[in-house]
Formats: structure tokens, C-alpha cells, sequence
């Protein structure tokens, strides 16, 4: 494994550039988690954000301007696009105006994502890149499961970011994520670094309640697939159990399928109530078949209170072994939760889960890189 190495990003003005692939606000979802609460440090700990970010459903945010000067830029998407050489995710994600400003900064600049990597070509060897994922894995596997035009549309993108993948060399260097993806990306990049998301936040062990939990965001076909999955197979098995799911944009499909099998759907809850289900969930169910990457939700998940049960996917990338129970069937779920939920998380165990997360996924790589302020 390649060492953090120190500080580097160390600019006399602490000044950089972030392009993220979605406006980091509020912090509810997937790599978004990652991207807000780095830029939250940044600011903390004495830099000058300058945050460029493509709006496509998700509002302006007031809260980040706290905390960044942000730029926001529109994200077109038309067939047009989709029959680009490029991905659609990187063509949809080409703006002038951010190309005039990167072009010809002497600041850092850390682009989120392949997604953002187009600009690389603007100063080859200067801007960093934050790999969340090995995108062409991650949208092959959506295309396993999905159907009609969407299957089409992900394998065809699968294939354009393999294509398209070696543009990264340009970049200064990579910031991995997952440490099982590291060693893929050191032989694309010798600068690669391991570099865990930060999400540990202080909490304090409090009682939950008695209710099962599955959170995302519900426009994602893997999330929506996974709520399917929990309420045609799980829900059945344990009728007097109050399985809820919560997250944005869930299809009346599938608000049909949760309500028929008698779950509660929350659709599209602020984060405040976000956070609250989360923090007083007896048990989260977090079910995934994809592999790829560190799953945010589940070290989110990790600070709560809760007990938490987990597809093997789920928890692969993540570099955690312990503090959660692993299940690889139907039966052995049914069985379980209520086992949990009549026997709820002690102090104890909470206690030793959180000094896991803090020490993997704490503010200490960012210090590292960033330097300590």
C-alpha cells in the first residue's frame, strides 16, 4: 500500500479549486457525503474553497456559501450527448466558463471524480483527482440488473469510461478511496494514494427505536432495486415488524411495491429528518449487490446508535470487519432482526465501532494531505 505522503497540498495561499460533479448539498448521499465534508475541513481548517458545481436537480444551497465561494453551472442533458465518444457523465459536465478560470489558476485544484477529468487536459500534471470509484465496474454492474434503455445506456457507458479512463495519467495524482481499489489504480497512475473518505462526526450513544431502516437515494437503480429486493423477500417474513424507507425521489413504482408489502416510505425528507431516522433506527438494513467502492451510507450508518445488517457487498470496500452483522440470506435476515431489535446496541459496542471509524475514517488523512491548519 502506497503511504499518505505529507502535506500534499501545501499552497502558501491555501487556496484551491474544487469541480464536483453535483452540488454537495445536503450531505445525503454517496460520494456527495465525501465532497461536503471535505470542503467543511478545508474551510475550518483556514483554506479559501473555490467550489465549481453543475446543477441537475438538487437546489442552490445557501449553507455552502458558508463555507466555499461557489460557482454553479448547468448540466445539459440531451441524446446528444449520450452519442458522444466521450461518457456521457464527463461530455454532460464540459462548461467554458469553468475551462477560462482552470486554464490558466496557479491555485491547487482537486477534480471530483472521472466525471470532472475532461480538465485535466487544460494544465497537464497540476490537477489532482479524487477517484471515488472504478466507474466502468461500477456502471457495469448497474447494468446487470437494469432493463429496456437503461441497460443499453450503462453498458454503453461502462465501455466509454473504460475508453476513456486513461486521461488520468494527466492528472497530478489520485486520491483513492477504497482501499481495495488502490493497487488498480497505482499500475494506471504511479501517484496514486490511498486517501478514505471523511465522515466520522462526533456523536453521542443515545436509545433508538424499535424500527428497521433502509436509506439512499431512491432515484439510484441500485438503491431502488435494493428496496424491492428488501420488500418482496424481507418484509413478507416479519409482518409485524416497522420497516421504513427513506430518500429522494422514489418512483410511484416503488412506492406502490413498499406500501403493498407493508413498509412506510419516506420520500424526499429534509436532511434534519434524514439525520434523525438514522440516528434512531433500532436496526439498518444495508443491502447492496455491488461491490465497487467504500459505501458512505454504511460508515454513516457506523455512527449511529443502531445495530447494523449488511449484504457482504455492502461492507467490501470499506477496510471494517467489525462492529456489524453480515448476512448472505433471506432466511438468516428474517431471523436476525428481531433477534436485534429485542436486544439493542450497548455503549459498549457502539463505543468500540466509533474508535474504529475515527481511526480509519477521521480528519487525519486530511491532515495529512491538507496539512494541520
Amino acid at each position: 500500500m502506497q503511504s499518505i505522503g505529507k502535506n500534499l497540498f501545501e499552497p502558501m495561499s491555501k487556496r484551491i479549486h474544487i469541480v464536483s460533479f453535483d452540488i454537495p448539498f445536503p450531505a445525503n448521499y454517496g460520494g456527495i457525503i465525501d465532497v461536503h465534508n471535505r470542503i467543511k475541513w478545508l474551510h475550518e481548517n483556514g483554506w479559501k474553497v473555490i467550489l465549481h458545481c453543475f446543477e441537475y436537480g438538487r437546489p442552490r444551497a445557501n449553507e455552502l456559501e458558508k463555507m466555499a465561494e461557489v460557482h454553479y453551472y448547468p448540466r445539459p442533458k440531451t441524446l446528444r450527448h449520450w452519442f458522444s465518444k466521450k461518457p456521457f457523465i464527463v461530455k454532460t459536465r464540459i462548461n467554458d466558463e469553468i475551462s477560462k478560470i482552470l486554464a490558466t489558476t496557479t491555485d491547487e485544484v482537486l477534480l471530483e471524480g472521472i466525471h470532472c477529468a475532461f480538465y485535466l487536459d487544460l494544465q497537464p500534471g497540476k490537477f489532482w483527482v479524487r477517484a471515488h470509484n472504478i466507474e466502468q465496474n461500477y456502471y457495469a454492474d448497474f447494468a446487470k440488473s437494469a432493463k429496456g434503455f437503461n441497460r443499453l445506456f450503462f453498458y454503453s457507458e461502462a465501455k466509454k469510461l473504460a475508453w476513456y479512463e486513461p486521461i488520468l495519467k494527466k492528472a497530478k495524482g489520485l486520491l483513492v478511496a477504497a482501499e481495495s481499489e488502490l493497487p488498480y489504480f497505482q499500475k494506471l497512475h504511479p501517484n496514486s494514494h490511498l486517501f478514505p473518505p471523511f465522515v466520522y462526526k462526533e456523536t453521542s450513544f443515545q436509545t433508538t427505536k424499535p424500527y428497521v431502516l433502509f436509506h439512499g437515494n431512491l432515484s439510484i437503480e441500485d438503491n431502488r432495486d435494493a428496496c424491492i429486493w428488501i420488500a418482496e423477500n424481507i418484509l413478507p417474513g416479519l409482518p409485524n415488524i416497522d420497516f421504513r424507507f427513506a430518500g429522494k425521489e422514489p418512483s410511484d413504482t416503488l412506492k406502490e411495491i413498499v406500501t403493498k408489502k407493508g413498509g412506510q416510505l419516506i420520500a424526499n425528507p429534509s436532511n434534519e429528518e434524514m439525520n434523525q431516522l438514522i440516528a434512531e433506527a433500532g436496526v439498518h438494513l444495508l443491502w447492496t449487490d455491488q461491490p465497487t467502492g467504500v459505501k458512505l451510507k454504511f460508515l454513516a450508518a457506523l455512527t449511529s446508535s443502531g445495530h447494523l445488517v449488511c449484504s457482504p457487498e455492502m461492507t467490501s470496500g470499506s477496510g471494517i470487519s467489525d462492529g456489524f452483522h453480515v448476512i448472505n440470506s433471506v432466511q438468516e435476515t428474517i431471523d436476525l432482526i428481531p433477534k436485534l431489535l429485542s436486544t439493542p446496541l450497548s455503549e459498549t459496542e457502539w463505543q468500540n465501532r466509533t474508535t474504529i471509524l475515527k481511526e480509519k475514517y477521521g480528519d487525519l488523512n486530511l491532515k495529512k494531505i491538507f496539512g494541520k491548519g
